[in-house]
């Protein structure tokens, strides 16, 4: 993990970040098998508008790129709408949203699992319970 800290203060929706306090975090998690890279993830959080020189320039949201016979990548970006003007707070309120689904939607499984831990293998698919026409029986 790395860490940058901000160049000056920033008001983030009524919450001062002050100068000098960590407005930046870039980690890097990699799967590996025998010594070799299988998966690798890389996150960079920022806040305040400043952004480091040496770290990469990515899109804002997440892209997943995966390299092989074929090579693919898509990009994700999560906003309140893109047909509505919408503030940037209600932007923000979906990306919090969309970080939490899967943790919420998952309560019923772990719920009803046996005592222990368990991990996505031993838990059937998480989805939500309301969108896409599901209906609980």
């Amino acid at each position: 993990m790395e860490l940058v800290t901000a160049n000056q203060d920033h008001d983030i929706f009524g919450t001062l970040l002050a100068a000098g306090t960590v407005a930046g975090q870039r980690w890097r998690w990699q799967g590996r098998r025998a010594g070799q890279v299988l998966v690798e993830i890389e996150a960079l959080w920022t806040v305040g508008g400043e952004y480091p020189e040496h770290w990469p320039r990515p899109r804002d949201g997440w892209t997943l790129t995966i390299e092989g016979e074929p090579s693919m990548r898509t990009h994700f970006l999560v906003i309140g709408s893109y047909e509505r003007d919408l503030p940037i707070t209600e932007h923000v309120n979906a990306s919090n949203v969309a970080t939490a689904m899967q943790a919420v939607n998952s309560i019923p499984a772990v719920c009803a699992a046996v005592p222990g831990i368990a991990t996505m293998a031993d838990l059937p698919l998480i989805r939500s319970a309301t969108g896409f026409g599901f209906r609980s029986e």
